[in-house]
């Protein structure tokens, strides 16, 4: 088990989550002190005393722990952050470390998914809902003619052709005869776009029409509640998690349904 090293602020905090973890074993203290090549004495003194690791020492427990690149420049952020001695230094790595937890929480970075170029093909594509569910659905070899994806989004076929025209006319599908081919991965819109809003709009909406219609169908779940900053950083933690095991479940499994994932959590500030 290696921990979720964005959540933190400390990399003290880190260590300590990994040794009380539910997963971590008897013996584990003297793992990472073997990791980081020091004394079990010493490493106990970090974690409970005022002692630091050195960056040789993280990079010793990092690559125990397995990161990825990213994880491991941040832990070891962390480490050089609590060894500085000046304010400045202070705020330069802060800001490091800031940085770092933007990208790791930006879903364009974190999926790898491909964008729209124009601004003209954005404000079509995201327009409705009808376009990127059309586009989607003809990856399903059952739905790949435009009356059975009129049929199946209950859409006027002269509207689904058009659709169909303009997503060729992209390059996000291409026409074979009477049969319509996905051409293209799925599409992520970055969370800095102006389109970003119209995109959790136009599925939002669907959601609650579901919501009405199929109530015992899917899943539905609101939430108001309060809770501490140090839960809403692992909440945050456990939604990416979710995100990108859902992205390996789903991106080699056989096109079969069309479906929607709509998941929000924030904070409210007004």
């Amino acid at each position: 088990m290696k921990p979720e090293v964005f959540r933190f602020n400390d990399y003290k905090l880190v260590l300590k989550d990994f040794l009380n973890s539910d997963e971590s074993k008897r013996g584990s203290s003297r793992e990472l002190a073997r990791a980081a090549h020091c004394q079990p004495s010493y490493f106990s003194s970090v974690v409970n005393g005022h002692t630091h690791l050195t960056p040789d020492h993280a990079c010793g427990i990092a690559s125990f722990w397995g990161l990825s690149d990213d994880e491991t420049h941040y832990f070891l952020l962390l480490v050089d952050y609590a060894r500085a001695g000046s304010s400045a230094l202070k705020t330069r790595i802060s800001n490091q470390l800031k940085s770092l937890r933007s990208d790791h929480e930006d879903l364009t970075k974190r999926l790898k998914r491909s964008a729209l170029e124009v601004d003209s093909e954005k404000a079509v594509y995201y327009s409705s809902w009808a376009w990127s569910a059309i586009h989607i659905l003809v990856s399903i070899p059952e739905f790949q003619e435009c009356k059975k994806i009129a049929l199946k989004l209950k859409l006027p076929e002269a509207y689904v052709t058009h659709v169909l025209n303009e997503l060729e006319r992209i390059g996000l599908v291409k026409s074979q005869g009477r049969r319509w081919i996905y051409h293209s991965e799925s599409l992520h819109v970055s969370r800095h776009s102006p389109w970003v809003v119209t995109h959790h709009q136009n599925w939002r909406q669907q959601a609650i029409v579901h919501a009405q219609i199929f109530p015992d169908d899917g899943i539905h779940y609101t939430n108001v509640t309060s809770v501490s900053r140090s839960a809403l950083e692992k909440l945050k933690g456990l939604v990416l998690k979710f995100i990108d095991e859902s992205n390996q479940i789903a991106g080699p499994s056989d096109p079969e349904e069309l479906i929607t994932l709509t998941l929000d959590l924030f904070k409210i500030d007004r």
